[in-house]
């Protein structure tokens, strides 16, 4: 990476949600679209030309990670055409080709996908929520399509994480999970604890964590990293009274929000939003110009959300008390509580 800085108030991970489509019902679903209330937009679907305009765009104004999610990405016809174009793309303030990753529930995989990724660099991540809880959480038939994704694309020679969503369903097998996709052919560990939001608002009485839960959860993760002598992260901030970072050997936890700071998201129609878990459109991608200024985005960048209960905590400065989206989502406030939020500091808080 270039010390220079890229021409842009953008964060350069774009999160592409190129389209609503999906051959999975997951129940932990947070895309918004899928809750009937949310009011999101479901202008049609951007053309390739639309997202080959934008990609150039983006990549012009220093973006220099892409992954491509949905939705489904794999039922989009045009997947490939539009990889072979951002894998072609030299970003600005950035040294060589951006980083190109798709996030697939492995279903519609096949062998030419493989083939197509490693040929281009494309990076390749594959939902796994559970195992013997794998049909109850999608809809779908069991894992098997999953793993296989996971071992083609490592014997492709790709670069394969395994995405575990944690619910109150699989908690009783996080381990068994993680060690599973490991050993299917992913080299690192993606975990995210269940969210409110999408579909998911229907099953959040069934599926939700509490802190307790988490920890659980998280120590499963952690044991499953040390066995294999892999690493992993947590893709979604817990707060810090919740869980302590620093029980965990192979596992990052992370207390900040990186919405409109490290990652942002484009929907299916072009509109931005500051975290995937957002049912509020922002501006459309030709107004690009304007996002610095709308008030959501201005808050969601300075971090100004600090719920009640955590002001005066000594960790306010590096913990954000969980996530925002799923506070906003759950008590209709940015500044609310995270749903894990224990009543009371724990001992290493």
């Amino acid at each position: 990476m270039s010390g220079r800085l890229a021409p842009s108030f953008l964060p350069r991970v774009a999160a592409l949600e190129v389209t609503r489509a999906c051959n999975h019902a997951c129940v932990f679903c947070s895309c918004p679209w899928e809750d009937p209330g949310s009011g999101i937009r479901r202008d049609p679907e951007l053309s390739t030309d639309a997202w080959r305009a934008l990609l150039d765009r983006l990549a012009a104004m220093g973006v220099s990670s892409f992954a491509f999610t949905g939705g489904e990405p794999l039922l989009r016809p045009d997947l490939s055409a539009l990889l072979e174009h951002a894998a072609g793309l030299r970003p600005a303030a950035h040294e060589g080709p951006p980083t190109v990753l798709v996030i697939t529930n492995g279903r519609a995989f096949e062998p030419a996908h493989a083939a197509l990724l490693a040929r281009l660099g494309v990076r390749l991540a594959v939902s796994l929520p559970g195992l013997s809880t794998y049909a109850r959480h999608t809809g779908a038939d069991g894992p098997e399509r999953a793993l296989a994704a996971l071992a083609a694309g490592r014997d492709a020679g790709l670069t394969t994480t395994v995405n575990v969503t944690v619910t109150r369903w699989n908690l009783h097998e996080v381990f068994e999970a993680v060690a599973v996709g490991l050993l299917a052919g992913a080299g690192s560990v993606l975990v995210n604890r269940f969210l409110p939001g999408g579909r998911g608002l229907r099953y959040a009485a069934d599926l939700a964590l509490d802190a307790p839960a988490t920890r659980d959860a998280l120590a499963q993760v952690d044991a499953a990293l040390e066995a294999a002598a892999r690493n992993g992260h947590l893709g979604t901030e817990v707060p810090r009274c919740a869980v302590d970072p620093a029980a965990y050997r192979r596992l990052r936890v992370g207390t900040r929000c990186a919405a409109g700071t490290g990652f942002f998201v484009v929907g299916p129609g072009g509109w931005i939003r500051a975290c995937n878990h957002s049912p509020e459109d922002l501006v459309p991608w030709e107004a690009l110009d304007e996002l610095p200024a709308h008030p959501t985005w201005r808050r969601m960048i300075r971090a100004d959300w600090l719920p009640a209960a955590c002001r005066g905590c000594r960790h306010a400065g590096a913990c954000d008390g969980g996530c925002r989206e799923a506070a906003r989502v759950c008590g209709g406030a940015l500044d609310g509580p995270d749903p894990c939020l224990p009543p009371a500091p724990l001992p290493w808080a």
